[in-house]
């Protein structure tokens, strides 16, 4: 090497295309050679322990490695699933590596003389070149779906496995799998496995199984033997000749297979495991590749065509031509080999030493097949072996995602004769991190050195700092594991998993005011539409909004406003309300959001009437400006901004630069619907993490449009709206001043608005209207929340409006206001029945509300809510605050939230009731929401409330407030239950069972206790037609109570026999 006076040499750049398994072995083995090590998978291999400064870049389309070995089980099981795609980022073995970059990108180009590469981003299709002095070509075969997923990202890759495995699922008839080689024998018994009702059919052409491959007969025989053994049915000899889709009726076959006897057969679902692999070489010159695309090597891996520099050029795994049988872990050794021969090269050019390079011989036949809960392997050492043990020591527990698979492999195609007979202790593995692995989450692929992990089960080193591995990865998942705290810790004497949440603790929390955010994103966005209100034709752009709020603020001032003044904002949506916020905040007040449930343009009127007629009215208001109209009393809006606009900007900006991240933004009122609002007092702090978090769960860019018609009074409309789209530099889209269901669709079509948020009630109002003539195919994601969100309107939002990545959610105006949120990848029945998991930064339990104490996983309880988005407190309430936020023994400050939820074992929670809303008959605690939900599967109801009558006997008894079905209800706008009836009336007319059969409905499923005793039926016999509402549409379910006991009491209606 170079004497200590000379120049310290450059780093030498190897560039590796290809982050699969010949990749990655390449990668890592030769970062250790270069380090002075021996390689990770041969450490007692001789070597020559050489340091060399290297700098090495892999390139892939994927943003990470995919686990090719467990794709047929991937493809199956929702829960395995997820552990198949391991984003680079996440890799503990990447992580660990300060000379390695990962880009995300496609090779267009690669010039071998200039040694130079042309790589372009998937994302922004711009291209960028990378300079080399060594290459590895690992980029492998270009396989079809669904033998492979097609995504580039883990993001997508989970929707597209999500979509297969939902619609096998649900495929009436059976599944044939088409294709008898080792793709469709792993996958059609791996389907028979996860859901052994599944009928699957597996359909080869052939007399034989793996008919393609060179195995003895013996191998094949007793793979049929095992296939069949798994529940699958086999037909061999028989070609599919021709594929029919056929009309979709529910319940009915989808597809008609016509085969080579004239035969026909029906199948809800078909999967076809046949497919020539490609060679996906076409950035190489044609030189480099032989006639089907696969590069020539020599047997020491580098090019032998007629190209330059053939010996700076590598290439290794399913990319170069071999006989035998492709394998993962054939790739990993060819990896391995290429490494040690490059490392050999440098030193051959830096010190002039003959290099010793490593030469790969044909490998003879060799496999191991999963089937079911079995396998079978054949090599030429031991022949033929099948059973549980086989499964074991060739697959592991999962499929090889931990160690002893890919171990035992690599040792295979590194000795060429047994997976089994050699000491494992001689190569380096594959095994898991679980330090930074949550409970129930993927575990993570990673290399470590066999002199720092002995034991598999031992605890593994920390992960270095962030920042030594530079990624330029592309639509990271926000999902990281989770990081508990030592405040946050589950009690040491608990004997099972308690239900105690923390969310990840990345990305960083942001440190930003209002003002500042909207400034900053102004500088990125400037000219990109910000905000659309078709109802008074406002469309401003990024620097319209921030200018107006400017210029506002400098009114404000003007006028004596000052931080820790309060504003109060009385309007629909509009863009002069989304002004004054921004305005307010750039001053340092404090908005006061007010309702506007009952304010409408006479109420206006009214009101201002008032105040002029009257000083001592409101005698602490100073100014009223009027944003919509005239009126000769007061200033307008556009005086404000006029006068704005010519003041200076001296005073704002000495305002804005003082206000704090943690001082008091908004005054947020609670919906009401247990009693009377109150107001939160929001931060900044609060406020702008929270829309950021969301907005991350949406998959939200500078692309997408948020079409919103939740008010922005309300914390939906606010922060999971506005706030959600001005962090990600995305466009909202409010359709009228208060929800409108045609202007709603309206403004989806016209705007091609991605994204739609509402509460229940206004989803099921827009899917009540015709929708023909409308383009709504542009809608990818949204939230639905508020109330406990019925299943059929999920169903709708994605069938209908083809919604594939909506999220549920939950929150409350007090915790700023989201919690738990659904990702966009999730799959769609936990979005149907849990509202996803926990935030980042944000903590959560479930208690026992008369103890106080944590409960376990599973169990039921008061969920309580701890983190950066607590409020500050309720405004001029503290009795109130301290009744809802409560220290406990270690001092940690907890929101009880009043909901009853509980957690399952992956983080998921679902929402089962409100405690307020309980009703107890005898001692027995009845929830609501599960009376609710079977009273709105009668097809002759449309709606159901339930709350509990007072009763002399059992203290409470179910009452139940039920509309009718094609009877328009008064309110418009409610969130109480609605549903799409299984049972009743089917031809189209109003019906009217009695009181009787709805209880006799309810007993079905339901105990007697929880039938209903009382039954209301909106707008008949005198009863109210509209159901009372707060301002953001929930229902006020105490007012219904005071109503049924006045019902009930003062009129003396007869009730059930209890």
């Amino acid at each position: 090497m170079s004497p200590a006076n000379e120049t310290p040499l450059a780093p030498i750049r190897v560039l590796v295309v290809g982050g699969s398994y010949a990749g990655l072995a390449a990668t890592l083995n030769l970062l250790d050679l270069c380090s002075g090590k021996a390689p990770r998978f041969t450490p007692n291999i001789e070597h020559t322990s050489r340091p060399v400064p290297v700098k090495v870049t892999i390139v892939d389309e994927r943003d990470g490695f995919y686990h090719l070995i467990g794709s047929p089980l991937a493809l199956a099981s929702e829960h395995y699933s997820p552990k198949g795609w391991m984003r680079f980022e996440d890799l503990p073995a990447l992580r660990s590596q300060p000379d390695l970059k990962c880009v995300q990108g496609s090779m267009k180009h690669i010039d071998l003389e200039q040694r130079i590469a042309t790589i372009t981003n998937p994302t922004t299709e711009q291209s960028h070149t990378e300079k080399y002095d060594y290459l590895i070509v690992a980029s492998g075969l270009r396989r079809v779906w669904p033998v492979v997923p097609q995504s580039l990202t883990k993001k997508t890759y989970l929707y597209e496995t999500s979509e297969h495995i939902h619609a096998v699922k649900e495929s009436a008839g059976g599944v044939v799998v088409v294709g008898g080689g080792a793709v469709g024998i792993e996958m059609a018994t791996e389907l028979k496995t996860v859901s052994a009702d599944l009928d699957v059919t597996l359909i080869h052409s052939r007399s034989k199984l793996l008919s393609a491959e060179p195995l003895p007969d013996e191998f094949k025989d007793k793979t049929l033997d095992l296939v069949r053994e798994s529940g699958v049915k086999v037909i061999l000899d028989h070609r599919v000749l021709e594929t029919t889709k056929l009309e979709d009726t529910p319940g009915k076959p989808l597809w008609k297979l016509k085969l080579n006897d004239g035969t026909s057969m029906y199948a809800g679902h078909v999967i076809s495991a046949i497919s020539r692999s490609i060679p996906t070489s076409s950035y190489l010159p044609s030189a480099a590749v032989d006639s089907e695309g696969q590069v020539l090597v020599s047997k020491t891996h580098q090019f032998s065509g007629e190209v330059p520099h053939k010996e700076f050029h590598f290439a290794t795994g399913d990319i170069v031509p071999f006989s035998g049988i492709k394998r993962c872990g054939g790739a990993m050794g060819m990896g391995l080999q290429a490494a040690v021969n490059i490392h050999q090269h440098i030193l051959s050019t830096l010190c002039g030493m003959t290099p010793k390079y490593m030469e790969w011989p044909e490998y003879p036949p060799m496999i191991a097949l999963a089937v079911g809960k079995t396998s079978i392997s054949y090599t030429p050492a031991l022949g033929v072996k099948f059973g549980e043990d086989v499964m074991k020591a060739a697959f592991g527990d999962d499929l090889g995602l931990t160690s002893e698979f890919l171990m035992t492999r690599a040792e295979a195609a590194l000795k060429y004769n047994s997976m089994h007979e050699l000491p494992a202790a001689v190569y380096r593995e594959f095994a898991c991190d679980r330090s930074t692995a949550g409970s129930g989450e993927v575990v993570i692929l990673a290399l470590h050195d066999v002199e720092r992990e002995s034991n598999l089960n031992s605890a593994i080193s920390p992960a270095p700092p962030a920042g030594r591995i530079h990624l330029n990865m592309s639509n990271s998942d926000e999902q990281d594991p989770p990081q508990s705290s030592s405040q946050l810790s589950p009690p040491p004497t608990s004997t099972s998993k308690p239900s105690l949440l923390h969310g990840p603790s990345t990305p960083p929390l942001l440190s930003l005011t209002l003002s500042q955010l909207l400034t900053h994103q102004t500088r990125r966005y400037g000219s990109k539409q910000c905000l659309v209100v078709p109802w008074t034709g406002a469309r401003w752009t990024y620097n319209r909004l921030h200018d107006e709020s400017q210029n506002l603020a400098k009114m404000l001032v003007d006028v004596g406003i000052r931080p820790g003044d309060r504003v109060g904002i009385m309007a629909g949506n509009c863009e002069e309300y989304v002004s004054v916020l921004f305005a307010v905040a750039r001053v340092g007040a404090c908005k006061i959001l007010f309702t506007t449930f009952k304010i409408g343009k006479a109420d206006n009127s009214a009101l201002l009437s008032r105040f002029s007629r009257d000083p001592n009215a409101a005698p602490w208001l100073e100014e009223i400006i009027i944003l919509n109209g005239e009126a000769r009393e007061y200033r307008t809006y556009a005086d404000a901004i006029e006068t704005g606009s010519n003041l200076a900007e001296d005073e704002i900006e000495e305002l804005d630069s003082h206000l704090g991240t943690h001082e008091v933004a908004m005054l947020l009122f609670t919906s009401g619907s247990t009693g009377n609002p109150k107001a939160a007092s929001l931060t900044h702090h609060n406020v702008i993490n929270n829309a950021r978090f969301i907005g991350d769960r949406l998959a939200l860019t500078h692309n997408d449009i948020l079409c919103c018609p939740p008010p922005l009074f309300h914390c939906f409309g606010l922060v999971l709206g506005l706030l959600a789209c001005i962090t990600h530099g995305a466009s909202i889209v409010y359709p009228a001043e208060i929800f409108d269901p045609q202007e709603t669709l309206l403004a989806i079509a016209r705007e091609k608005c991605t994204a739609l948020h509402g509460v229940p009630a206004m989803f099921d109002s827009v899917f009540s209207l015709p929708r023909e003539g409308l383009d709504l195919t542009s809608l990818r994601t949204g939230i639905i929340a508020g109330a406990p969100v019925p299943r059929h309107l999920m169903e709708m939002m994605y069938e209908e409006f083809g919604m594939r990545e909506f999220t549920s959610s939950y929150g409350l105006t007090e915790a700023s206001p989201t919690v738990f949120n659904a990702h966009t990848t999730d799959p769609v029945h936990l979005k149907l029945s849990t509202v996803g998991t926990l935030l980042p930064h944000s903590h959560a339990k479930i208690i026992n509300p008369t103890t106080n104490t944590i409960v376990p996983t599973g169990t039921k309880g008061e969920l309580c809510i701890a983190g950066y988005q607590l409020q500050a407190g309720y405004w001029l309430n503290a009795t109130k605050t301290a009744e809802a936020m409560i220290r406990d023994a270690d001092g940690v400050l907890w929101l009880h939230t009043g909901d009853e939820a509980v957690f399952d074992d992956k983080g998921y929670c679902s929402i089962t009731g409100r405690y307020k809303d309980l009703i107890i008959r005898g001692g027995e605690n009845i929830y609501p929401l599960e009376i609710e939900e079977r009273l709105v599967k009668h097809a002759d109801i449309e709606r159901a409330i339930v709350v509990g009558v007072r009763h002399e006997r059992y203290g409470e008894v179910v009452g139940a407030f039920l509309q009718r079905r094609g009877v328009v209800g008064g309110d418009g706008d409610g969130d109480g239950r609605g549903g799409r009836g299984e049972g009743g009336n089917s031809n189209g007319t109003v019906k009217t069972p009695t009181d009787t059969q709805i209880r006799q409905w309810c007993l079905q499923t339901l105990g007697r206790h929880k039938c209903p005793s009382y039954i209301f039926w909106l707008g008949e016999d005198g009863m109210m037609a509209q159901v009372p509402l707060t301002g953001s549409g929930k229902i006020q379910k105490f007012v219904l109570k005071e109503v049924a006991e006045q019902w009930v009491f003062g009129r003396g209606v007869g009730g059930a026999r209890l």
